[in-house]
């Protein structure tokens, strides 16, 4: 299983990073700060590449959700894969109006 982090602890572990930062820069930095396993983990889990922001780190990490009832784990595209992805290209699950207008 991939380790997984809340967003509010990977924020506390990298506060002070400064971007552009890579992956090693990210271990190093909440290896330092004492950042707990599962977050250094799931730092260890992300993609290989140079981030430019705290969000990008966040949004390539795996998070857990530990709002409500059972924790429950996100799975987060990097803004790197997002960008790669093309949402015109995804099957549409509705049907086009015939010529009365129903669906």
């Amino acid at each position: 299983m991939i380790a997984s982090t809340t967003e509010g602890q990977l924020r506390r572990c990298l506060a002070e990073v400064r971007f552009p930062a890579n992956k090693q820069d990210l271990i190093d930095a909440a290896i330092s700060n004492r950042c707990d396993d599962d977050t250094v983990g799931a730092l260890r889990a992300i993609p290989s590449m140079t981030y430019t922001t705290i969000t990008q780190v966040v949004a390539s990490a795996s998070i857990v959700d530990i709002g409500g009832g059972d924790t429950q784990q996100l799975n987060r595209l990097s803004a790197h894969a997002a960008d790669a992805e093309d949402a015109d290209d995804m099957p549409c699950s509705k049907s086009a109006p015939s010529e009365g207008g129903e669906v």
